[in-house]
Formats: structure tokens, C-alpha cells, sequence
């Protein structure tokens, strides 16, 4: 390093500054005032530890971080003693100093750790304010916090206090806060320093803390600076980009400025990350934003945005990674920006830059920035380098310290950097820049006067820099032809020989830098602020050679006189120039390039030989100008394998019809089987197929056919004459073994074997045919030519080395094939000749049928085409349909049913059974989850079980369909968007669905619906039970006007359904359904019986009655006719067909097991023929009127006919009834009413019969009885003499016995079977007696 007598001395220097050890702790401090808000706590996951960003700066003009302790320095270098510039020590913190800050007057120092941060007193180092920012546990897992005091322009209009912004970027778990950033405004730094501790704290108190929150980016670095007095803009960078926010410090209020500033940039840069933002406010203009950026090519820049308007001003593009950097004072700050920034290349280095602020808007060029100082970083390669810069306009224009950290992080020492008197660099470049070349030629002068002999830093300014600008201005003026310009380029031209003789090494790189820059000359003119050309300028070929004879002869004067050391670099400029020279000269003498004149900007003005000539000619298309030249003198010097690589030059936008005749007829002849240009131009030709089907629309895939057939057939024809010629030069060695005849290089010396010819080394079959699977030889890589020869109209091809020798030959099969698709309906978005291979036919074959199928109306014959086109591809249709069905199904949920419909005629497309079931099965998971209501699959899906073949498909299309039917049924029954919420595998869900469904009994199609459900829940639901269930609602549902016609049809009808769908299912519903009628009759019996609701117990009576008909009467039709139990249906049949009758015509309800008791049958004829009894009381045989016998004949025709539908043995049936009601009749009436009864029923007609003689015996015996019993009565009155009553009982006794006695003299005794005779006559003598003593008695006293 220098010594302090070298600053004397003025010259640029550097002087290293020994930090002191590390002392003690020491408690006595002030704490941070309790007022404060408090920070937000932050929570970390538990990890292990946290790395630190390398961004962090720990080094200021007034402290640098030392250890655990900050150390106070004096901002200028002492004049006698190093350690005097250190002024303090602060006491041990709880962890390392990761970031220290100061302000521009060095009177409050921000320090942090990775827990806490501290201000101390920029005077003494003691400590002021102290606040926690991560807890102990999670300290090592929080990444290392950053502290930066917002700029303060000078150019505000009244002061604004210091303000803090303390941040933490956000790292590791994702539940730490996104930005964790804090603002401490209202530093007064005066007040904090004061030696009155009330002032002390009172400054303390005023200070405000507030957490600020951005956005929920990664912030890795910040800076503030006040555009106003009020408002601080706040730049936040993280993930790449540069948020700008402005930042109200009065309301505490934050607006979004700009999302990211660095889109403002041409092109797309991102943030460097490794770097801090910094606010450059040495510039009297204004305040500018200092950012690194990089972009995807490596590129990396260093760009001034104005923090105002936020215009980018000025760029420097810095030819090495950026380590770090940092905005320093320029020799001309109202002019100049200037930063020292850390380069990291094979040696690390410190360059110190200015660069000129444009005045027209337009951001700098290349040429307004230079290099001033190279600064040698002792280290080889540190782990980071940290700048610190001072505002105070005492200290000299552009220094500034630096601290190197090695990975030990053992920090000692710091280094300044001061100009000293060579702080004239800066303006020197100012100079040259405003071509003010003589005040720089003095400045320069100045310069070496004080000049440094510390080798560690170096200075680009010389004197042959004068005359390398002036000579790049002489050019960049134009019209270099002028007597005026010719003497001022070749005094330039002196002077920089006479350096590079007497000047050393920087007056060869003097010498040097001027010779490349007429090298790119004319057209390097864009990158110089001072050209006054505009594009459109032509110029003269012969003034270019002009400069650069000029220059090559300038040159080869100094090579003559420098030693050969030094030449080296110089003789290699000569012949690149004599080589530009010549080629310039090639082009001169090609009057027309193909008929167009050359400007200014023209590519062919920067050819550097006559292979860039070759080949920008090539790449222009003008091949008329290509043929010119090679028969021309210059063409003699171009190689063959130029003339060959030259063909990777042409570009897409040239029609192939231009170059194939070159191409086919003078090129490729000139190769020879195994020649690796020749495999190079077949890659190329494939991949020009595929860039003239990208780029050149409907004629693009023509053209790719064009070249790859004739590509094609010129390797044939060079194949056929190499082996005519092994065949030839077999016959010569057979004849000559001595003699071997010299051949041009596209003949073949010896036998041309698998090898030489570079064929294969292993085939591989393709779509049916024989390729090569691998190359032996690989091609040779192209001539290397510069890209900017080409215009940024054309497009290079690309040659991709990995493809096969017999790539051509593919790659037109290719072409033919993708033609024969374009003609059937792909379309190029879809598919191109460059991604056929790897698409495949099988994807080709799906893009036809999804274009076929958005036709309007497709057409089997477009299917067929489409299917041929897969066999001549070897692809299958049927696989290529089930992808393209797989890829409908996975899309969106939006219009289901639409795709449904396509998938179903890929299904009807598909001819291989079990491919169309996997169609049908994605189709029934497709339907699942539409939203819409899908259409019916049902059928398909039961055509597909028939088809299906494997047991797995069959099992999963069971259980899908299974799904789909449910599905469909809670959409029918419960609404669109009910299945969102019914779950399958819940058994309460399936019950209420069955129960729910169930109740639709008027919906069509509802017992089918109800056996899927109970199909598809069949572990839930028994089906019998459910059936059961559904006719029960049937009946429940029917309505007193309907029951006789409507429930007995709707019954029939389900009964039908069920016999046509499960036989034995609807014979165990039909059972459990006659069970059930029976029950309800037994119910509505009881019912009728207490009198309760019994209208609705009747309705209920003949529902099942009329229910129990229906269904019985299906069952004997589907009887086999042959079995005994169809005997017994029809018995059972006609029993409910009798009750149904009695229960509508005669209200009479009875069960079924009371129709079947004889007994019961009889009470229910009594009760038909009781009207009988009423008609007849108080009517005698002999009194009663002919209506009176009309109604009785009715009522007793009516009970008759009842009878006869009640029994299968009426006979017996009707005498037992007439019987019971005659003998009522003669228990109530009297004047012979039974007999009159008896007589109308009939009885006495059939009196032969048994039963008869069984109904008038009973007649007989109920009067004698009844007789018996009035005498009986009357013997017990003792008053029966005068009594009234007793007489009519006398009269009722007589009566009763005299009528018997007729019955049984008259009908009985004639007509008695034999054994009842005896009885009879005994009886009737009885009677007959008792008659005949109650004549002769007087009021029949002799009957006791």
C-alpha cells in the first residue's frame, strides 16, 4: 500500500486502515424509549440456520462493523498517525454486526445483528436506542436484516430530518412474514449528540417508529430517498424486480408507484441480487437510483434512474460479473456519474467508471463511459467486497473505501482509495467525449507528472489516447475522402505510431485499439455518441480500403522498428486487415450485389475476409454474385470447404428455386460419400424444411418438399458414381497393382467400406423401412463467421449434429406424409414438418379426427381417409381415437354434453371392441361430473357390457354405469346439481333416495327407475320390500272417485312392468301384495266394526280389494295353467272379485276369512233380506197389496243372486238365510207374514230338497217356540183376565201355535225325509192338539 507521503505526493493511492482488537462489554447505555410502537413480532419455523445475504453492507465513511463491535473512523485520513482515525469503539453486541449504515454527517451510526438493531452516537459510539427484531430461538434461522438511512437531496426546499428504514428479507419458511420493514423517522442527529442527557432523550422521544408493509414479495434490498418534504419513494426489490412505492411519512400512507421499474428497460433485465441498491446523490442535477442488472444472455449492466420521473439516463455494460459497487463522486458531477464497481474474472478487480449524462433524454452508449482506475484486489478471490462513499465535498472526486471479506470473515483492515491529482482522468474522458482533443493532450500531460508507481493501480488514460478519438471521430465524421479529413487521420496515424514506438505497451494498445476499431468501421458508427452518419448514408467500398491501407501500412512501419515481442499483436492486425482489404476489393469488383447498391449500414461493409464475403453473399440469397466470384481471381482464393459450409449460411427467406441448381449441380458434386460436409449440408437441409414450413405460409411445406427431394436425389447420384468408381478402381489395381492414379477430392481413393462412407453402425426399422441408426462420423463444425454480417431480416437455420446420415430421406417422408394431413384438415398451429417426429402419427391420427369432428357435419368417407391415412402410417386409428377420447374427457367441466356427444361417435367410429368399451367407460366418468345435465348413455353403456371381453373393463363399466344411473336419477327426481351432494356410499343417502322416488307414482317411467336404484343399492334395499312398498303408495294415493277404474289399471300396470323385467320377482311382490290386501281388510273390518272413520276404512277396503283383483289376475295369467296352484289363484281370485263386489254394490265389508265361514256368509244374506222383516211386520197373508209382494220379491231376488255369488253351493246357503230371516219374520209379526216370506223366497217350491225342509222346520219351531213362550208368560200373570195385554198375548200364543200347526200338517209331515217323519208327525199331533183344546176353552185357559 502507499505510504501518506504518496498522498502528498497527489498521485492515486491506497492506504490501508488497521481496525483495533475487540474489547470488553460494557452495560452503561441508554435503552429505547417504552413510547415507541412496538415492532411485530415475527415467527419462524424451526430450521437450522439461516445464510446471511452477501449484500449486506458493514463498512461507512464513519463506522465499520469490526467482530461483534462497530468502530468509529474519521472520515479523512489523518496526516500523521493511522491510528488516529480511529475515534471510538462501541461495547460487544449479543451476536456478530451483520449491516451498519450512517448518515451524511456521520452523527448517528444504525447497527445491526441478526436479532438486534442499535443507534449509537456517531461522536462518542455510545449506545442510544437498542430494540429486539427476532427472538433468541428463531435468531439463527432469520435472515440477516438490512439498515439504510433515506437520501436527502440538496435541492429540497427546506431540510428534512434523518430517517431509517430497517428491513428483513424474507427466506426459509414460508410462514415468516413476507417483508418484515421498518421506518425510524425524525433522527435528529444534532440533538443525539448533544452532551445534555435531557436533550439526549428528549431527541430519543421524538423519534417514530411505524412497520411498513409492501407487498408480499422477497424484498432483498431497499433504499428510500425524499422526493419531497413529505413523501419518501421507496424502491423494493426482490424476485427479480424493483418495485416503486411513495411513501407519505405525515398520514402514514403508502401508494404503488410503479409494479416494476426495470420494464421500463428494452429488453427483459432483472435485479442482481447480489448487489444493493443505492442512491447516488453526488450528481448536481439530481438524485439517481444505482442498480446492477443481468438478463438470460450473461449480460450484465449498471443503469442511473432518475428517482423523479424514474427515466433511465445513463447504462454501462460491464464485460464481467459484478461483485458489488457503489456510486462515488465524479471530477464533473453536473456531467458525470462515476461508480467503483468489484469485478470478478480470473483476477478480482476494482474498476472505477464514469460515465457522461446524456443531455437529449437518450441513455448513454458504449462510448460515453471509460474505465479510469484498475485497482488489484490483493485477495485472488474474496468472498465479498464492500464499498463506503462520503458526501462532503472536501474529499477528492472519485474516492471511496473498500473492504475485502474472506470466508474466514476475519476482518482487519479496510483500504481508501484516493485520486489525488490524477482525479484528472475524469476530465479527460470528458474532454475526449466532447472532442476536445487538444485540452485533453494537456490534461494527460498533467496526469503523468503525477503519475503512481503503485502497481496495484493503474490508469487507462495515456497518450495515444488522444489520438485513438480522434482518429474514431475523423472516421465517424463521413466523407473521409476530403484533403481536410485524409491530413487529420494520418497525423492521428503518426501519433499513434510514434507511441506505440516510444509509449510502450500502451502505445501498442493505443496502436491496437485504434486498428480494431477500423476493423468493424463503418459499420460500428451506432455506438459512438459523436456520428454524425445516418443509416441511410452510402459510402465508397474504395474509402474503406483507403483506411485500411492506411492503417495496415501505419503498422507494418511499426513493426519494423519494435522488437518481435512487442509485434505480435500488432502483425496479427496487419493481416487481419490486408484479409478485410482483400475482401473489400472482391466485393468491388462485383459491380452489383444481384442488382442492389450498397448503403452505409449495408452487411457487406463489414466483411473481414473473402470467406465472409462467400458467405454474406450466400446469406443475402444472391447467388448470381456467388457464382461471379468463384470464376473470378478472388474466388481462387476461397477453400472448397468455405464454398461448402457457405451453404449453412442461406437463409429461411430465400426460395429454394434460387439455390438449388448451386446447390445440387456445383456444390454437392464436389463431396464424396463420408465427407462430414456433406452430412452437415443434409442436417442443414432438414432443418431448412423446417424453418420454410414455419416462416414462408402455404408454400413453405412446398419448398421444405422441393429441397429434400433434390437433396435427395444429388446424394444418390453422388453415391452411384462413388461406387462406379470403386468399380473402376478395382479393374486398375487388378491390371497396375504398382500404380495408383491421383483422384480429385470428390473421388474415392480406396474401396468406399461402411466406414469411410460413414453410413451406419446399426439399423433400426421405422414405419416399416430400414434407417440408419447412427453416424460413425460426426461433420465437421462450420466456418466461424460473425453474426452481425447478417441482416436482421434473415434467419439463420439451425444444424442439429445428432441426426442421422439418412435424415434427408426421413425427413422428406416426413414432408409427404405432413402434406397428405394439411390435405385431410390439420392445421400448421397444430402440427409443423419440425415437431412431426416427435408428435408421431399416433398424435396425427387424433388432430385429424378432433378436426374432422369440429366439421359441421363430418362424413363416414372423411373417417375412412383418416383411417387409411393411419395404416399407410403404421399408426392405430382405434388407439388414436381412445387418446382423443381420454383427452375430451380430462378437459374442462364446461359443456359435458357437448363432448359426450363427440365421444360417442368416436365410439361409433372405433371398430375394436374392447378399445370402444375404454371409450364408453371414460364416457359414463365423464358424465359423472358434468354439471349439466348429461345425455343418455344407457344404451351405449349396455352395448358396451356386450362387447366387453375382459372381465377387469367389464367390472369397472358395471359399476360405472351403475353410478351414471344413479346419477341420472338424482338429477330426474331430486334436480340438476342435487348430486353435488349425495354420496353413493352412504346408506341413509340411498334409502331416502328410493323412498323419494317411490312417491312419484304418476311419473312415467318410474318402476324402471326405481328397479335400477334398487339394482345399484342392492346391499341397502331389498327390491321385493321396495316394490311392495311402491303399489302400497299406489293404493294410499287413490281417491274416492277413481278407486273402481284407476288404481285397479295402475296396479296392472306396474304388475305388467314387473312380469316382463323379473318373473319371479313380480310372483313375490304379487304374494306379498295379496297378504297385504288381506291384512287391510282384517284392519278395515275392525274399523267399520268400532265405527271409527269408517268411510275412510271402506275406501282403504276397496283399494285393497280392487288391488288384490289386479294383481291376482295378472298372476293366473302367468300361471302355468297345468299346476294345481294355478287352481287355487282362481279360487282365490273370485274370493276377492266377491268381496270387491259386496264392498261397492251392497257396502257390505267383510274379510276374507269370513267370505270362507259359511256362517258369516249367511249374516250377510240375513242382512240383505233384513229390509224382508220391516216390510212384513203388521201384514197378513190375506191383507197385503201386490206392491208389497213386488218389493218383497226384489228384495229376496236380490238376496238370492248375492247368495249365488257368495257360495259355490247357493242351495244350502240360501235355505239357511231364508230360514233365519222367515223365523225373525215370525218372532216379530203375526197374520201368517213368515209364511208369505217363506213362500215369495221359493222355499215351499223346493220343499223335495232337504235344506227347504231344514228352512220351514225352523219356521215351524220359532212358533211353536214362540207360542210356548207367550202361554208360558201368561200362566205367571195373575191378572190376566182383565188385563188387556194378556189377551193380546192369549191371541199371540193361539196365532203362533196355529200357524205352526199348519206348517206342519201342510208342508212338513207331507214332504219329511224318512228319518225326520216320525218327529214330524209327533210334533204336528202336538200342535194340532194343543189347538184343538185352546178352540173349546174360553180364552184358551185350558193351554197351561
Amino acid at each position: 500500500m502507499e505510504s501518506r507521503a504518496d498522498i502528498v505526493n497527489m498521485a492515486a493511492s491506497l492506504h490501508s486502515i488497521t481496525l483495533p482488537p475487540s474489547i470488553g462489554d460494557d452495560d452503561d447505555s441508554l435503552t429505547w424509549d417504552v413510547s415507541i410502537a412496538d415492532i411485530p413480532s415475527i415467527d419462524t419455523d424451526d430450521e437450522d440456520t439461516a445464510v446471511s445475504p452477501d449484500n449486506r453492507t458493514t463498512l461507512t465513511y464513519h463506522a465499520v462493523a469490526h467482530g461483534r463491535c462497530v468502530v468509529g473512523t474519521l472520515p479523512s485520513l489523518p496526516t500523521d498517525d493511522d491510528s488516529n482515525i480511529i475515534t471510538w469503539q462501541t461495547t460487544q453486541f449479543d451476536n456478530q454486526v451483520v449491516a451498519v449504515s450512517s448518515n451524511d454527517d456521520g452523527s448517528v451510526i444504525a447497527s445491526a445483528t441478526k436479532s438486534h438493531i442499535s443507534l449509537i452516537k456517531g461522536g462518542d459510539g455510545s449506545l442510544l436506542a437498542s430494540r429486539q427484531i427476532a427472538s433468541e430461538k428463531i435468531r439463527a434461522l432469520s435472515p440477516s436484516p438490512g439498515v439504510v438511512f433515506v437520501a436527502r437531496p440538496q435541492n429540497l426546499t427546506a431540510p428534512v430530518p434523518d430517517a431509517l428504514v430497517v428491513f428483513r428479507p424474507s427466506e426459509g419458511s414460508s410462514n415468516v412474514p413476507s417483508s418484515d420493514i421498518i421506518l425510524i423517522s425524525n433522527i435528529d442527529g444534532m440533538e443525539l449528540n448533544s452532551p445534555h442527557l435531557n436533550r439526549v432523550r428528549e431527541a430519543v422521544q421524538e423519534m417514530s417508529i411505524d412497520a411498513l408493509t409492501f407487498s408480499s414479495m422477497q424484498v432483498s434490498s431497499l433504499s428510500g430517498v425524499y422526493v419531497n418534504e413529505e413523501t419518501i419513494r421507496f424502491f423494493v426489490a426482490g424476485g427479480g424486480k424493483v418495485v416503486v412505492y411513495d411513501h407519505n411519512v405525515k398520514d402514514m400512507k403508502t401508494v404503488l408507484v410503479v409494479d416494476n421499474l426495470l420494464e421500463l428497460m428494452p429488453g427483459e433485465w432483472k435485479h442482481d441480487t447480489s448487489t444493493e441498491m443505492v442512491i447516488d446523490g453526488f450528481i448536481e442535477t439530481g438524485t439517481y437510483l444505482t442498480i446492477a442488472v443481468t438478463n438470460e444472455m450473461g449480460q450484465h449492466e449498471i443503469c442511473w434512474f432518475d428517482t423523479l420521473d424514474l427515466s433511465i439516463s445513463v447504462k454501462y455494460l460491464c464485460q464481467c460479473t459484478i461483485r458489488s459497487f457503489k456510486p462515488i463522486r465524479s471530477g464533473i458531477p453536473e456531467k458525470c456519474v462515476a461508480a467503483a464497481i468489484a469485478t470478478q474474472d480470473e483476477v478480482s478487480r476494482i474498476h472505477v467508471v464514469q460515465s457522461l449524462i446524456r443531455d437529449d433524454g437518450i441513455p448513454s452508449k458504449d462510448s460515453d463511459s471509460m474505465v479510469l482506475f484498475t485497482i488489484k484486489i490483493a485477495e485472488s478471490r474474496p468472498q465479498s467486497v464492500e464499498f463506503a462513499t462520503n458526501t462532503s465535498e472536501e474529499k477528492s472526486p472519485y474516492a471511496f473505501r473498500f473492504l475485502t471479506k474472506m470466508s474466514s470473515d476475519n476482518t482487519n483492515a479496510f483500504v481508501e482509495f484516493d485520486s489525488g491529482k490524477q482525479q484528472q482522468a475524469g476530465m479527460v474522458h470528458y474532454l475526449l467525449a466532447n472532442n476536445a482533443f487538444d485540452d485533453a493532450y494537456k490534461c494527460i500531460i498533467e496526469m503523468e507528472e503525477h503519475k503512481s508507481n503503485n502497481n496495484m493501480v493503474s490508469s487507462s488514460i495515456h497518450k495515444s489516447l488522444v489520438a485513438v478519438w480522434q482518429f474514431r471521430h475523423v472516421l465517424l465524421k463521413g466523407n473521409i475522402s476530403s484533403k481536410e479529413n485524409i491530413i487529420e487521420a494520418k497525423e492521428c496515424l503518426r501519433r499513434l505510431a510514434s507511441s506505440a514506438i516510444s509509449g510502450g505497451d500502451k502505445g501498442v494498445e493505443g496502436l491496437v485499439d485504434a486498428a480494431k476499431f477500423i476493423m468493424n468501421w463503418p459499420k460500428n458508427h451506432a455506438a459512438h455518441r459523436n456520428c454524425v452518419i445516418s443509416e441511410s448514408t452510402t459510402i465508397s467500398i474504395q474509402e474503406v480500403c483507403m483506411a485500411l491501407s492506411a492503417m495496415s501500412t501505419c503498422i507494418t512501419s511499426v513493426v519494423e522498428v519494435l522488437s518481435t515481442s512487442k509485434a505480435v499483436k500488432l502483425q496479427e492486425m496487419i493481416q487481419q486487415l490486408d484479409e478485410r482489404q482483400t475482401a473489400l476489393r472482391g466485393l468491388r469488383s462485383l459491380s452489383e450485389i444481384d442488382g442492389l447498391l450498397l448503403t452505409f449500414d449495408d452487411p457487406y461493409l463489414a466483411i473481414r475476409s473473402l470467406n465472409d464475403l462467400l458467405n454474406c453473399l450466400v446469406s443475402q440469397g444472391a447467388f448470381k454474385s456467388v457464382e461471379r466470384l468463384m470464376k473470378s481471381q478472388w474466388g481462387k482464393n476461397i477453400g472448397s470447404d468455405v464454398v461448402a459450409s457457405s451453404v449453412l449460411r442461406i437463409p429461411a427467406s430465400v426460395d429454394p428455386r434460387c439455390f438449388l441448381p448451386w446447390l445440387c449441380d456445383l456444390i454437392l458434386p464436389t463431396l464424396s460419400i463420408g465427407d462430414p460436409m456433406l452430412e452437415t449440408i443434409r442436417a442443414w437441409s432438414c432443418g431448412a424444411a423446417d424453418t420454410y414450413d414455419e416462416e414462408n405460409g402455404s408454400s413453405g411445406l412446398e419448398n421444405a418438399i422441393m429441397l429434400l427431394q433434390a437433396v435427395s436425389r444429388a446424394t444418390s447420384r453422388l453415391t452411384v458414381a462413388t461406387n462406379n468408381l470403386f468399380a473402376h478402381n478395382t479393374q486398375v489395381e487388378s491390371n497396375d497393382e504398382d500404380e495408383v492414379p491421383e483422384t480429385p477430392r470428390h473421388k474415392a481413393v480406396n474401396r468406399p467400406t461402411v466406414l469411410n462412407i460413414g453410413m451406419i453402425s446399426g439399423m433400426k426399422s421405422r414405419s416399416g423401412k430400414v434407417f440408419s441408426a447412427k453416424r460413425v462420423g460426426r461433420p465437421l463444425a462450420p466456418a466461424s463467421t460473425d453474426i452481425s454480417l447478417f441482416p436482421s431480416s434473415s434467419t439463420l437455420i439451425s444444424v442439429d449434429d445428432e441426426l442421422d446420415y439418412d435424415c434427408v430421406e426421413n425427413k422428406l417422408n416426413e414432408a409427404l406424409r405432413l402434406k397428405a394431413a394439411r390435405n385431410l384438415g390439420i392445421t400448421r398451429d397444430c402440427l409443423t414438418l419440425k415437431n412431426y417426429s416427435s408428435k408421431g402419427e399416433h398424435y396425427i391420427v387424433k388432430q385429424l379426427v378432433k378436426a374432422t369432428l369440429q366439421l359441421v357435419a363430418e362424413t363416414e368417407e372423411d373417417v375412412d381417409k383418416i383411417r387409411m391415412y393411419a395404416k399407410e402410417g403404421n399408426a392405430d386409428f382405434d388407439d388414436a381415437l381412445h387418446q382423443y377420447a381420454i383427452e375430451l374427457c380430462d378437459s374442462s367441466r364446461d359443456n359435458i354434453p357437448n363432448i359426450l356427444k363427440q365421444a360417442e361417435k368416436l365410439a361409433r367410429y372405433c371398430s375394436s371392441p374392447a378399445i370402444r368399451c375404454l371409450i364408453v367407460l371414460k364416457m359414463l366418468r365423464k358424465a359423472l361430473v358434468s354439471i349439466q345435465r348429461p345425455p343418455d348413455l344407457t344404451g351405449l353403456a349396455y352395448d358396451a357390457l356386450s362387447w366387453v371381453t375382459d372381465e377387469n373393463v367389464k367390472s369397472e363399466l358395471e359399476e360405472a354405469l351403475r353410478l351414471l344411473s344413479i346419477d341420472s336419477l338424482v338429477r330426474k327426481y331430486c334436480g340438476n346439481g342435487a348430486q353435488e351432494f349425495f354420496r353413493v356410499n352412504e346408506t341413509s343417502h340411498c334409502i331416502r333416495l328410493v323412498q323419494h322416488v317411490c312417491r312419484h307414482i304418476d311419473a312415467d317411467g318410474v318402476l324402471p327407475d326405481i328397479l335400477v336404484l334398487c339394482d345399484a343399492f342392492n346391499a341397502s334395499v331389498n327390491k321385493v320390500d321396495v316394490c311392495v312398498s311402491f303399489i302400497e303408495r299406489v293404493m294410499a294415493a287413490a281417491k274416492p272417485k277413481t278407486i273402481k277404474g284407476r288404481v285397479a289399471d295402475h296396479v296392472a300396470t306396474i304388475m305388467e312392468e314387473l312380469y316382463l323385467k323379473d318373473h319371479t320377482l313380480a310372483e313375490r311382490v304379487g304374494e306379498r301384495m295379496i297378504t297385504f290386501c288381506s291384512e287391510i281388510l282384517d284392519d278395515t273390518r275392525r274399523v267399520i266394526l268400532q265405527n271409527l272413520f269408517p268411510e275412510r276404512a271402506k275406501q282403504q277396503a276397496i283399494s285393497a280389494s280392487l288391488t288384490a283383483c289386479s294383481i291376482i289376475s295378472l298372476m293366473s295369467a302367468n300361471y302355468d295353467k297345468s299346476l294345481k296352484r294355478n287352481t287355487d289363484i282362481l279360487t282365490l281370485l273370485k274370493e276377492f272379485q266377491r268381496l270387491s263386489n259386496l264392498q261397492i254394490e251392497c257396502d257390505v265389508f267383510v274379510t276374507l276369512s269370513e267370505l270362507r265361514n259359511p256362517s258369516s256368509c249367511v249374516a250377510v244374506l240375513v242382512s240383505l233380506l233384513s229390509p224382508c222383516v220391516e216390510l212384513l211386520h203388521g201384514n197378513s197373508l190375506m191383507s197385503v197389496d201386490s206392491s208389497v209382494k213386488e218389493k218383497l220379491r226384489s228384495i229376496i231376488a236380490t238376496a238370492k243372486h248375492w247368495c249365488a255369488i257368495l257360495s259355490d253351493k247357493p242351495a244350502d246357503l240360501w235355505s239357511r238365510s231364508i230360514g233365519m230371516i222367515a223365523s225373525q219374520v215370525a218372532e216379530t209379526t203375526e197374520n201368517h207374514s213368515s209364511l208369505l216370506l217363506l213362500d215369495a223366497s221359493g222355499v215351499f217350491d223346493e220343499r223335495a230338497g232337504q235344506t227347504s225342509f231344514h228352512s220351514i222346520m225352523s219356521v215351524a219351531l220359532t212358533l211353536t217356540g214362540r207360542g210356548a213362550s207367550e202361554a208360558c208368560n201368561l200362566s205367571k200373570s195373575t191378572s190376566f183376565i182383565s188385563n188387556d195385554e194378556g189377551l193380546s198375548s192369549t191371541l199371540t200364543a193361539m196365532k203362533s201355535i196355529a200357524q205352526a200347526s199348519l206348517i206342519l200338517r201342510d208342508h212338513i209331515i207331507l214332504y219329511s225325509p224318512p228319518s225326520m217323519l216320525p218327529s214330524s208327525i209327533t210334533l204336528a199331533n202336538m200342535t194340532e192338539f194343543v189347538c184343538d183344546v185352546s178352540t173349546r176353552a174360553d180364552l184358551g185357559r185350558s193351554i197351561k
